[in-house]
């Protein structure tokens, strides 16, 4: 998005997560013989390792990027960081209430992120 080429300094929180979900239609997936949804189950998990190392290549050469325009990168101790995942707490309150998502899903979404870090 090159924000690097109109700012002096940039945060790195971290705060941004995306996903890249594999969707099918539950018909058609419930119609599928068994063994084909356990290869094509189990092709989508790889897919999605694959996707996550993609994801944090990308984002290394991004963070690159922005310091090698000059900017000044600044990365927040982990009180600062708890201070800003306290403050953005009320998204997730106002994403449930305006139907976006679940708080089911909200919950679930939160158990992944904290097992990912946790295997960190």
């Amino acid at each position: 998005m090159k924000f690097y080429e109109v700012q002096k300094y940039f945060t790195a929180v971290n705060y941004q997560f995306h996903p890249d979900p594999f969707y099918v239609n539950a018909e058609w997936w419930n119609s599928l013989p068994e063994e084909f949804r356990t290869i094509i189950a189990q092709v989508a998990d790889e897919m999605g390792d694959y996707n996550d190392r993609l994801i944090d290549e990308n984002s290394e050469a991004a963070m690159q990027t922005i310091i090698d325009s000059g900017a000044e990168v600044y990365v927040p101790s982990a009180e600062e960081l708890q201070a800003f995942q306290d403050a953005a707490q009320s998204v997730y309150s106002q994403a449930v209430a305006e139907g976006i998502c679940t708080q089911e899903e909200v919950d679930t979404m939160l158990k992944i992120v904290a097992d990912v870090r946790a295997a960190q």
